[in-house]
């Protein structure tokens, strides 16, 4: 398979892998913003639920505000589990982002050393063709 072909190739898998990165870094601030907000709802409903709790609230309603915090903080927990989950995923995905860029730039590294020893291996015909022109002309 030809180098320039392979070059290219690992620079396709890095740029697609950044957009992936990409696409987890947006996944990730949405689900930030949804633990975000359930946390600020639940806490507005706990300080309205303080501020009733001192007008006097029923066992009835007690035991309704409590089935409903227990749902919220099911809610929050869920949540933060998917969090973890997407910023795990975006770690993992950030770690094969750094691989292949070092692929990538490893494949740039040997493209230069690879135009270097053409641009060499040319400058040596250009000279050996000099030289046996020069050879031809003292010969006449």
């Amino acid at each position: 398979m030809n180098f320039t072909v392979l070059q290219r190739y690992h620079h396709q898998i890095e740029e697609a892998l950044r957009i992936e990165v990409e696409i987890l870094r947006r996944e990730l601030n949405d689900a930030q913003e949804h633990v975000g907000r359930l946390q600020k709802a639940s806490d507005r409903e706990t300080q309205r639920f303080v501020a009733q709790t001192h007008e006097g609230v029923s066992s009835h309603e007690m035991v309704s505000r409590y089935a409903e915090f227990d749902g919220v903080m099911d809610s929050i927990r869920q949540a933060q589990d998917r969090l973890t989950h997407v910023r795990q995923r975006w770690n993992d995905k950030m770690a094969e982002v750094l691989k292949a860029a070092q692929e990538s730039r490893r494949f740039d590294l040997l493209a230069e050393q690879q135009a270097k020893r053409e641009q060499a291996q040319e400058l040596r015909r250009e000279q050996q063709l000099m030289d046996e022109a020069a050879s031809r002309r003292m010969q006449d």
